[in-house]
């Protein structure tokens, strides 16, 4: 049998981005193999969206990362007969992930800065315009396989609807979407709302989305009463693409947001909320995709309400935007890495 076991975490401090994209690589799995198994924290909303995709899920009643979710782990492989691990998370170090190797279990990291010491599984995804081999050359092993860049990049089924999809892009920006992870833990979302109401436009619509795991909703709501456009609080949603593709323009973190966005061809302004966000948008600078502003802890009101004027009033640099962020990200990715794997 084929079946795949998806070791995977949701947290208040570590949002839903990791589990959303290994859920894009079960869904094309799911259509072309055998049973998904996710090894998941205690998450009630993990739990309600495995069950959405007719998955299973399995608690983790140990430390995640620890030595006994390792072994308990190893008795899922052995019990449910997987012929293949996939680990996300940044706490599954090396001890962890050398203890897969010693039992002989072919497993796929996703890894997105290429610091750890040594990699040992059967393959290495990285998703990201910032990967590069040479990161990981002198620190795998000869049967690793490197799969680096957006040729990679994963997306859920919801999205692949929209390919060869064309983004219309409009004189100026009326529909402003801010979408900044599923927590938020700093509620970014709030300051970005306040700088747009310092802007001298009110005939424009503002879609946030907050995720599962935001616990700002209340302080957002009751915030919007006093603006003078028109916002929507959207929680959790399940039409992310239709959410996108009535944005005119988009204000997002560094995760993998991003890429779902380059595919359905919004323009972006992309702020880092953590170390590996700031990588991500090395990525996009050095390609010249997308509007960056550095850490979001960092920002300069002053400078991002100015992006903001320009950007809604310049159909040229949007359609750049557009047209750019299409190139890079094509949908085909969870395809080329499911064909790895099975090789």
């Amino acid at each position: 049998m084929n079946n795949l076991l998806i070791r995977v975490d949701s947290t208040y401090e570590s949002g839903m981005g990791h589990f959303m994209r290994t859920l894009a690589l079960a869904q094309k799995w799911q259509k072309v193999r055998d049973n998904i198994y996710f090894l998941i924290n205690d998450n009630e909303n993990l739990k309600k969206r495995i069950i959405s995709e007719n998955m299973e899920y399995i608690v983790n009643p140990f430390e995640s990362g620890s030595k006994e979710d390792s072994e308990f782990l190893l008795d899922i492989v052995k019990d449910k007969c997987i012929s293949w691990v996939i680990v996300d998370g940044y706490v599954f170090n090396e001890d962890y992930l050398g203890f897969l190797r010693k039992n002989d279990i072919n497993y796929l990291i996703f890894d997105d800065d290429g610091k750890k010491s040594h990699y040992n599984s059967n393959i290495v995804l990285n998703q990201n315009l910032h990967g590069k081999c040479e990161w990981y050359s002198s620190k795998k092993e000869d049967y690793t396989k490197l799969l680096i860049g957006t040729d990679f990049t994963l997306l859920r089924n919801e999205f692949l609807e929209f390919q060869n999809y064309t983004k219309i892009i409009k004189s100026k920006a009326n529909n402003i979407l801010v979408t900044l992870g599923g927590s938020d833990v700093n509620n970014y979302s709030l300051d970005i709302l306040k700088i747009l109401n310092s802007l001298n436009f009110s005939d424009f619509e503002v879609i946030v989305l907050i995720g599962a795991n935001n616990i700002h909703e209340e302080i957002l709501n009751n915030f919007i009463g006093n603006l003078k456009f028109n916002v929507k609080i959207l929680k959790n949603i399940s039409n992310m693409p239709e959410v996108m593709q009535w944005a005119d323009l988009a204000f997002s973190s560094g995760g993998t947001t991003v890429w779902e966005l380059a595919f359905m061809g919004v323009p972006t302004i992309v702020g880092a909320t953590s170390y590996v966000e700031e990588v991500l948008l090395t990525g996009l600078d050095d390609n010249n995709l997308f509007k960056t502003i550095g850490k979001l802890e960092d920002l300069d009101k002053k400078e991002l309400i100015n992006i903001f004027d320009y950007l809604i009033n310049n159909k040229d640099a949007r359609k750049k935007m557009s047209i750019d962020g299409q190139k890079f990200i094509d949908g085909y990715g969870s395809k080329r890495v499911i064909d790895e794997m099975v090789v």
